[in-house]
């Protein structure tokens, strides 16, 4: 008897298919994936619930995962404010908010999808950060990764190793490219470590100025002179420059003052002099 080879097709397997319907959920249904979701801010919740009305809770997005769990994509100072009526016991636990439920996403769609919910209620710099870092996209992803290459991460919290101003990152990464925020990160961490207030936004955007504005330099005096002061001294000294006392400081007013310590010593035919020559 001849033997017969059968061949198995490998076949890709389709992604689930994408469906949505309208349900009644209760609050203990719902979860939050802290991947993307915003931090939640109590004292907004505090002020809904003393204007608690359930005919304006609207409509929840939420999306259904294949284990069955339900992830909260858009409502959770709503979510949060029932919750808080439930415990003050002027709502029961049976109470329903309506939601749209989504069906077939994958995390990264479903933070894609909370990213573009978000833009009718403008997210905060670190919040859109986490939710495109989340939905993979490939300029967070690498800034991400760039950063952890500096023992660094954009985060909340004022502690080593944590950077808040979101905003700054991108905008070093979004003008002068992944080579010009390595730099940047590089210089800052080596003159100061990884302490949260070396990186504040005016530090990060004057020193990238600096960097690419200033000319021919030393790198290495140059980190060694800025690990002679603070970085509240040096912001201090380039408000001198600015002739402000406000925190609402320029970013050239910085670089300015990075110069200054820069030159601090120098003979003066080894100055860096001269204005710095590109606009802010």
């Amino acid at each position: 008897m001849a033997s017969t080879n059968t061949k198995t097709r490998s076949r890709s397997r389709k992604p689930p298919a994408q469906t949505t319907r309208v349900v009644k959920i209760t609050v203990a249904e719902l979860d939050v994936d802290p991947a993307y979701q915003r931090i939640v801010d109590m004292a907004r919740v505090s002020r809904m619930a003393k204007k608690f009305r359930p005919q304006a809770l609207g409509v929840l997005e939420v999306s259904e995962r294949p284990d069955g769990s339900r992830v909260l994509l858009d409502g959770q100072h709503r979510v949060e404010t029932v919750r808080t009526k439930i415990e003050e016991g002027e709502q029961p636990e049976s109470f329903k908010m309506t939601a749209r439920v989504h069906t077939g996403l994958s995390p990264a769609e479903e933070a894609a999808l909370f990213a573009t919910l978000q833009e009718q209620k403008p997210l905060t710099p670190l919040g859109k950060f986490r939710a495109m870092l989340a939905s993979d996209d490939p300029e967070y992803v690498e800034m991400a990764s760039i950063l952890r290459r500096y023992g660094l991460q954009v985060t909340i919290g004022p502690k080593p190793g944590h950077i808040q101003a979101a905003d700054a990152v991108v905008g070093v990464y979004s003008q002068y490219g992944a080579e010009g925020l390595k730099d940047v990160l590089a210089i800052l961490t080596e003159a100061w470590g990884k302490d949260s207030k070396n990186f504040q936004s005016q530090l990060l955007r004057g020193t990238a100025y600096f960097l690419n504005h200033a000319g021919v330099f030393d790198r290495e005096r140059l980190v060694r002179q800025l690990s002679k002061v603070t970085p509240e001294q040096l912001l201090g000294r380039s408000r001198a420059f600015s002739g402000t006392l406000t925190a609402n400081l320029k970013v050239r007013d910085v670089a300015e003052g990075i110069r200054f310590q820069y030159n601090k010593g120098l003979r003066r035919e080894n100055l860096m002099v001269g204005p710095m020559q590109v606009a802010a």
